[in-house]
């Protein structure tokens, strides 16, 4: 017996509900999560000692759930090491959700909210994510062209108005911030590694090429150390990799971010509730792009210009019998 082939979830799904979704999506939406995330995990870095005692003193009690903070054993470096892994976690989440809330936008569909849960399938998204990398923005709503739908996305209206200073700027300024989360999201192997069983690891690490007569380069981070494969010729291997985590850039990207985010959405509500709003925020421009932020907090200066992002070792492997 054949097996009968179920409708999708869409077939005969009914206006009225549409309606609904986009009224919930929006007024529900928690617009300032990675604000307080930001705000939160900062003032732990930045005052560890503080949230040690709080957390050691404190009763703790979630609904029946009680627990005794004398069982915790916490100290500071326990706290100041659990913010800085959140912080890369959070990292790599706020701009996995920049990502597909600005692609749940773009072309204007029916339901932004439908369009974000439709995508589950993590091979398509990442399809996506490597021609936004490329910078191939090929949307389409209505003749409306690429540039024009992503400044409508952004401010609402599909051209900057003459009172923006260089418009084309801030237009390049967005698709750069689009271009370079697609390029982390892609690349996110410490983010997997940490959520996929905590099997990473955070401290100060750092390495120096060269010697002080002809140049050279050094390097001394907050960092995260994890395995990853890398395909080789005729195999794959496996490699003990260190990715540099600036907490300065990457908390300053998070908020960059989230402005972006809320961008969307308060032009979101205007699309699809009809609700006016006075002003923007937040209007990014050629200085306020994630390659300039990134210079401006590399501390490991060198005269080549370069800025390290990382290195890795292969791990050791015997000699095959059959190798010549």
């Amino acid at each position: 017996m054949r097996r009968k082939k179920l409708l999708g979830p869409d077939v005969g799904l009914a206006k009225e509900q549409i309606v609904e979704l986009n009224q919930e999506f929006y007024s529900d939406y928690f617009e300032e999560y990675f604000k307080i995330k930001l705000l939160l995990l900062g003032e732990i870095i930045t005052n560890p000692e503080l949230f040690c005692d709080v957390m050691n003193k404190q009763k703790i009690k979630i609904g029946v759930l009680e627990i005794n903070p004398e069982s915790t054993n916490l100290d500071k470096e326990l706290i100041s090491k659990y913010a800085k892994l959140e912080m890369s976690v959070t990292y790599y989440h706020c701009l996995e959700t920049f990502l597909r809330v600005f692609l749940a936008h773009i072309e204007i569909k029916p339901s932004p909210w439908l369009e974000i849960s439709r995508e589950t399938n993590y091979k398509i998204f990442k399809e996506s994510l490597i021609t936004l990398s490329e910078g191939n923005f090929n949307f389409t709503y209505q003749g409306l062209s690429s540039d024009e739908l992503i400044t409508y996305v952004f401010c609402g209206h599909k051209q900057l108005t003459e009172e923006v200073d260089n418009s084309e700027g801030v237009l390049n300024a967005w698709k750069e911030w689009i271009k370079w989360a697609a390029k982390e999201t892609i690349t996110m192997y410490d983010y997997n590694a940490y959520k996929h069983g905590l099997a990473i690891h955070s401290d100060t690490r750092g390495f120096s090429l060269g010697n002080e007569i002809e140049g050279q380069i050094k390097v001394s981070n907050d960092s995260l150390k994890f395995l990853s494969k890398n395909k080789k010729e005729d195999r794959w291997v496996w490699e003990k990799r260190v990715v540099f985590t600036p907490l300065d850039y990457r908390g300053a990207c998070i908020s960059i971010i989230q402005s972006l985010i809320r961008n969307i959405l308060t032009i979101g509500k205007r699309t699809y509730l009809g609700t006016d709003f006075e002003s923007l925020d937040f209007l990014p421009d050629e200085t306020c792009t994630p390659q300039y932020f990134m210079k401006l907090s590399n501390k490991d200066k060198n005269e080549f210009g370069l800025v390290a992002k990382g290195y890795s070792m292969e791990l050791l492997y015997y000699k095959r019998k059959d190798e010549n």
